[in-house]
């Protein structure tokens, strides 16, 4: 299939590389159907691009990466949700967003994406039950709030429904 994006240009995708959100990210309820874009010298970091919306796309991340004892516990309803046959199967990722001030660039360990690879089936949970920020800063101390800016060309161009 062919898929048309704001940012790649139109995309030949399989149907097999698609990846179905059983429920939307927060925020972007037209969106369930995603694909994986790489970054070419990132291992750890790609764009998840919508496949309904050109416009929608977010830079995400193993968060893992910048916090090696990070944890997630997955509900028995997600792990439901996502048809995992084990909780160790689901590869967990995180939200990234870039600001123009780099020294600002953070990542949503509060609400992570949970993945089942096997089967292509993601989800957004929130860890109500958890101390992680929403705003965690790849780049050190956070800002003052007053200061922190908001993202520009970091993720979506699209309203927010």
């Amino acid at each position: 299939m062919k898929v048309e994006t704001l940012r790649f240009g139109v995309v030949e995708l399989a149907e097999k590389d698609v990846i179905e959100f059983t429920q939307p990210i927060l925020g972007f309820a037209d969106c369930t159907r995603f694909f994986r874009v790489e970054i070419a010298e990132k291992e750890s970091v790609f764009w998840l691009q919508s496949v309904d919306k050109p416009e929608v796309a977010f830079i995400v991340m193993n968060p893992l990466q910048v916090l090696p004892d990070y944890e997630v516990r997955i509900v028995e309803s997600d792990v439901a949700d996502l048809h995992l046959e084990d909780e160790k199967e689901a590869e967990v990722l995180t939200l990234v967003v870039v600001p123009k001030d780099t020294a600002q660039v953070r990542t949503n360990l509060k609400a992570p994406i949970v993945f089942n690879p096997r089967l292509k089936l993601a989800k957004q949970v929130v860890l109500h039950e958890s101390d992680y920020p929403i705003r965690y800063y790849l780049h050190g101390v956070p800002p003052k709030e007053e200061e922190v800016q908001e993202p520009t060309d970091a993720g979506s161009h699209a309203e927010r429904k």
